[in-house]
């Protein structure tokens, strides 16, 4: 499996004027924090809705998700059906944001929760809804 790591990506972006970008995360988190132009088809749709694009089968996508895995599979579902020239941001948006953009947000994803990061203090929090309760500790502002 082809990786591109986050700063061969940023030396991408600053060589070439289109980069086509699939990010296979949920819409929440697509809407939290997203590359510009990236284009969204979770995971899970992705079968029903590869066909989308199909005119970038033969260009180089760059296919990103949270961390790295779920763009995994989407290679290996893409790379069944014909698109060859794939390749998955290693770490994902999070690897990015840590190695590239600092300024970019960050966050995580507790059963299904996106629990946001803001790396000026730390706190711990209890979280309570009808069927559990988690203590979170997280990066939250200050402000």
């Amino acid at each position: 499996m082809n990786q591109i790591s986050p700063t061969d990506l940023q030396q991408r972006f600053n060589a070439v004027s289109t980069v086509y970008l699939l990010d296979v995360r949920e819409r929440y988190e697509y809407e939290f924090v997203a590359f510009p132009d990236s284009y969204l088809i979770p995971l899970g749709e992705l079968p029903l809705r590869y066909g989308e694009i199909k005119a970038w089968q033969n260009e180089e996508i760059i296919i990103y998700c949270h961390h790295g895995i779920r763009s995994q599979h989407a290679i290996s579902f893409l790379a069944s059906v014909g698109f060859d020239l794939l390749f998955n941001l290693q770490g994902g948006i999070d690897g990015w944001a840590c190695l590239v953009d600092p300024t970019m947000p960050r966050y995580w994803l507790i059963f299904g929760m996106v629990i946001l990061s803001r790396v000026f203090r730390w706190t711990t929090t209890t979280v309570w809804s009808t069927r559990a309760c988690l203590v979170v500790t997280c990066a939250v502002s200050a402000q």
